[in-house]
């Protein structure tokens, strides 16, 4: 009897195990070799596990063929690229994001689609030439599929033990959206060529040949571990890495710009992180905060300034606190700034900030006075505090706030003060308690204070600021247009201050608008409370939730 021919024929018709047991009885008397032989096999066709495998062949044999090839896995991918954006604020999410993720899914969803296309071309298997690793670090099969002018997304690496292993796997590439492999896994073979040994141009060089199915062994001596969740970051500065010369592929590398908020993927590598900017899909490698703080010190080094060589800081890691913010010389060394979007606050709304060059004709003071004066029920005023005497008809808590001076020092002292000055022997200053008082009775507070007063402000979580910069005109007949008919010489001192204050602190600015005059400033400050500020969610530093 055709024993493979009656195996073809019973698992068309549901596979009885009762027809295989039959021809091993008719056969055994025929059969010359150990009797022990017969009893193993008559007791695995007995056994539980064996009749289970048989109805999952018949069950298997029983899928009805497909018009279109099922595509589970590559859904299951798609879901795991959404639930990246949610995953460090969502604990849902990145539970999920777990099990979703493992290893033990995305095989059963594999299976899955292949049962469905009726895909069961065997898995080729040659024998390695790797090293014997420990049962806590079995080599399992990796299959990815790749078109030909796609890129495979792996960067590899030697250890001591001359092991290949991977050191970047670049984000929504084909070995990130397998969803297997990482970062500190050990290479064995690809496709059947044994890595151990080779040095890493020629594995490159064999990678960069592959495509199509592609069969990686590999073993993970690492513990699973979660993706990193998303980190949003601010861009304190503009990135071109066409003229980056560290970059090591300036075609990896993402193009952003100052302000930009980026989408901090993986920072696996300590001196190019994996990033794109929020809300657009490209990938591509930025400067690690340690790598951009390199090149500008290295940069102040050959800075001049008057003839003089510019003193700075070697870069460090500070750690900023409310209230705790002295105002320093020179410029900070600007990288990124962790952020997280937070809602309008209508209740207690964050006062808003009028900054401008100090120079004629810019006039912030006009355009709060404007502002207030158009509802009052929207917008209020901070009152300064002040130790000199009140004038005649000067009223207390409405003109000034008129304190003694032993109690204005102990404000002074305890951080409580902003835009300090003293003048004939009387102080005269901003108290942060008047701004909440403000704060809490539901309007906007419109301040306009000094620049240098930005970096202490910017940290006082429980202020919240949003800051408008009013830029000076760049286009030289903009300033006739507007008749602000000015000397030459004063446009040129107007918009250098504009760009020492934007280059200085303009990473505390939340919008910049160019300056025409005092009513255009003023629609425009109106227009962004309204559909800005009071509106929609804003990007804030992360330190204010906290």
């Amino acid at each position: 009897m055709d024993l493979e021919g009656l195996t073809n024929e019973s698992s068309k018709k549901g596979c009885d195990t009762k027809d295989l047991i039959s021809v091993v009885n008719e056969l055994s008397p025929f059969y010359q070799g150990p009797k022990e032989d017969l009893k193993f096999l008559e007791t695995f066709l007995h056994s539980s596990e064996f009749q289970q495998l048989m109805k999952i062949h018949s069950k298997v044999q029983d899928v009805p063929p497909r018009d279109k090839p099922n595509q589970s896995l590559t859904i299951l991918h798609m879901v795991l690229y959404d639930l990246e954006e949610t995953y460090s604020s969502d604990a849902v999410c990145a539970e999920l994001y777990k099990c979703l993720n493992s290893v033990h899914v995305h095989s059963a969803i594999m299976a899955y689609d292949k049962i469905l296309n009726k895909d069961y071309a065997p898995i080729p298997i040659h024998p390695g030439d790797y090293k014997k690793q420990e049962e806590k670090d079995p080599i399992i099969t990796v299959r990815v599929d790749k078109e030909d002018n796609e890129p495979l997304g792996i960067t590899v690496k030697s250890d001591s033990n001359d092991n290949v292993i991977i050191s970047r796997i670049i984000h929504g590439k084909v070995a990130d959206r397998c969803g297997i492999l990482r970062v500190g896994d050990i290479i064995h073979e690809i496709n059947g060529y044994s890595v151990y040994g080779k040095t890493i141009d020629d594995i490159a060089d064999e990678m960069s040949k592959l495509s199509g199915t592609i069969v990686f062994k590999i073993s993970s001596p690492q513990e699973y571990r979660l993706p990193q969740p998303v980190t949003y970051v601010k861009a304190l500065f503009s990135y071109n890495p066409d003229t980056d010369a560290d970059l090591p592929c300036a075609e990896a590398g993402l193009l952003f710009n100052k302000g930009d908020i980026l989408a901090i993927l993986n920072k696996d590598d300590p001196h190019w992180w994996q990033a794109k900017v929020y809300d657009t899909a490209k990938v591509g490698l930025i400067p690690s905060t340690k790598t951009r703080e390199r090149f500008e010190y290295r940069s102040t080094l050959t800075m001049k300034d008057t003839d003089k060589r510019i003193k700075r800081r070697k870069p460090t890691e500070v750690e900023y606190s409310p209230l705790n913010c002295e105002i320093q010389g020179g410029h900070e060394l600007a990288t990124y700034e962790e952020v997280v979007k937070m809602k309008p606050l209508t209740l207690h709304p964050r006062p808003l900030i009028l900054i401008a060059p100090t120079c004629h004709p810019f006039s912030m003071s006009e355009v709060k006075f404007k502002l207030i004066q158009s509802d009052r029920d929207k917008y209020g005023q901070a009152i300064m505090s002040t130790t000199r005497p009140p004038k005649e008809n000067e009223i207390n808590g409405r003109h000034y706030h008129f304190v003694q001076k032993e109690e204005f020092l102990r404000s002074l002292q305890s951080k409580q003060m902003l835009d300090h000055m003293e003048y004939a022997g009387q102080h005269i200053g901003l108290s942060i308690n008047t701004i909440r008082t403000v704060m809490t009775s539901g309007k906007t507070c419109v301040l306009t204070l000094s620049p240098k007063t930005l970096k202490i402000v910017h940290y006082i979580a429980e202020l919240k600021p949003y800051v408008i910069f009013f830029a000076a005109p760049r286009r030289s007949n903009a300033w006739l247009n507007v008749g602000l008919v000015q000397e030459q010489k004063d446009i040129k001192r107007a918009q250098q201050e504009s760009d020492e204050m934007e280059a200085r602190y303009g990473q505390y600015f939340d919008k910049t608008i160019e300056y025409v005059n005092v009513e255009q400033a003023f629609i425009a400050t109106q227009r962004t409370v309204a559909e800005e500020l009071l509106s929609k969610p804003q990007w804030v530093p992360s330190v204010w939730s906290a």
